[in-house]
């Protein structure tokens, strides 16, 4: 009896995994993506767009097909599908109820600052085969986007008349792409599976990032673009990566160029390549550079081509303008036009440091609560129309960010130190993060161009997970709650 008794207690009796029950955590994240899903079809249904359904089931079955193009390089048997999915409904519902607040405001689909319309509008003279004429027409050369959104718009057309709700889903499928291609890079760079939920904080909690792939903007699919490219260079398909950077490059120039010296580096980090391959990679990257400067001489001659631009006096003026100029217009408008804000943001741009502090704040954007409800100039197709007081979602997803920052901030900074203090293949990714941070700062001056680098956060903080220094967060965190506090003060004592 004795024998028979110890034996039952340390068999297990029946399946453990499998009669687990279905109110576990587990069970939640598996039925998420479909809970959220079935949200959206509702909330199109509200919105009278029944239609509309199915391109949302397009953009899942586009972020399955692409989880399943991944896995020859999921070594690690990563859930990139679940993950990929619930992110994908999560934008969904995201992008429908920014959708909701334009129609309910001033009865369009549109976002007030006007690109969105300008690539549709762009897409559409691309299938009709007219001449697309705007205020800013010059900034919205075709590229990649355009047909990708061009291919689209004709394979709904077989089914009825395609609109923006129709295209929006193809956003978002690249958005939660995106999640899932910066957690297989940060697990390939650190060889162990990393915190699944840091990588959903640093991505779907970022304001910027949300901001850009809930919107008909270029840039999801131009981060994609750059992830897998240096995803392929760091499994060492240098052909593929190669391929990849050209393709981010056709969306835009600049980040396209930093992927290729990204992946000329990740070939010279790679201990097995011969040292002859390591020269012809740093000739490549010298002709690279070479052709860059080539094709951007109007940075010391002026363009030809005659470009519109908006003076102080908000009147369209039009003139040659260098590349030059170009940036110069760049950070007057959207870098030195802060120093109006007043208190600690006017004393810091007018600071000598500025040129350091600039960057270190682009890193952490935002750190300033805003009004959720505020006055706004609504644009379409570059044309200001009118002004109207709306609830701007911008500023409810800065709120997420801010009060995020607080622990990933201090992360962040602990995996550039590792990073760093790491492998050569590592201090490639940290470099080419601090790379687009200052591009950001210097020459575009624009936060939507932030996701270049919002999306290797996952990686840094992969590298942090792994020596977690619970005193180094905790004074780190309380100098990041100090910091929000010192920009915010001057709201709150006038409030």
């Amino acid at each position: 009896m004795g024998s028979n008794s110890r034996i039952s207690v340390c068999t297990p009796v029946g399946p453990t995994r499998k009669s687990e029950p279905a109110g576990t955590l587990t069970a939640y994240y598996a039925h998420a993506p479909t809970c959220l899903l079935a949200l959206a079809c509702g909330i199109l249904l509200v919105l009278g767009k029944p239609a509309s359904i199915l391109s949302l089931l397009l953009g899942r079955w586009v972020v399955i097909g692409a989880c399943k193009a991944l896995a020859p390089w999921n070594t690690l048997k990563l859930n990139i599908r679940t993950l990929s999915l619930l992110c994908y409904s999560l934008l969904c519902v995201v992008g429908l109820l920014h959708v909701c607040v334009y129609r309910f405001t001033y009865d369009s689909d549109f976002g007030p600052y006007g690109d969105d319309s300008r690539y549709f509008e762009k897409m559409l003279a691309l299938v009709n085969g007219y001449e697309y004429e705007s205020p800013l027409s010059y900034i919205f050369t075709v590229t990649p986007y355009q047909y990708v959104l061009a291919a689209v718009y004709l394979g709904l057309s077989l089914v009825g008349k395609p609109e923006l709700l129709d295209l929006l889903p193809i956003n978002w499928a690249a958005g939660a792409i995106c999640v899932g291609l910066s957690y297989l890079l940060a697990c390939q760079l650190t060889g162990r599976r990393c915190s699944a939920a840091l990588t959903v904080a640093a991505l779907m909690g970022s304001a910027v990032f949300v901001d850009s792939v809930v919107h008909l903007y270029r840039d999801g699919l131009m981060c994609v673009a750059f992830l897998a490219c240096l995803l392929a260079a760091v499994r060492r398909r240098y052909v593929l990566a190669l391929v990849l950077a050209v393709a981010a490059g056709a969306m835009r120039g600049a980040n396209g160029f930093v992927a290729l010296i990204a992946v000329v580096f990740l070939v010279i980090s790679n201990a097995h390549v011969t040292k002859r391959a390591r020269v012809l990679a740093v000739v490549a990257a010298a002709g690279a550079f070479g052709v860059t400067l080539v094709l951007f001489q109007d940075l010391l001659l002026p363009r030809t081509t005659s470009m519109l631009f908006e003076t102080a006096k908000q009147e369209y003026a039009v003139r040659p303008l260098s590349v030059r100029e170009v940036i110069e217009g760049r950070r007057e408008e959207l870098f030195l036009s802060r120093q109006k804000t007043g208190g600690v943001y006017d004393i810091m741009y007018r600071s000598p440091w500025s040129v350091v502090i600039g960057p270190v704040m682009q890193m952490f954007y935002p750190v300033t609560f805003d009004d959720a409800v505020h006055t706004e100039e609504v644009h379409i197709e570059g044309w200001r129309l009118f002004t109207v007081r709306m609830l701007r979602p911008y500023s409810v997803l800065r709120w997420v960010n801010i009060l995020l920052l607080i622990k990933l901030g201090p992360m962040t900074l602990i995996g550039i130190y590792r990073g760093l203090r790491g492998p050569l293949v590592r201090k490639v990714i940290v470099c080419t993060f601090l790379t687009l941070v200052a591009g950001v700062s210097f020459v575009s001056f624009q936060d939507r161009h932030a996701c270049m680098f919002i999306v290797l956060l996952p990686a840094l903080l992969g590298f942090a997970e792994e020596a977690r220094s619970t005193r180094a967060e905790r004074v780190l965190g309380g100098c990041f709650l100090g910091v929000i506090f010192l920009f915010n003060i001057r709201r709150l004592l006038i409030s």
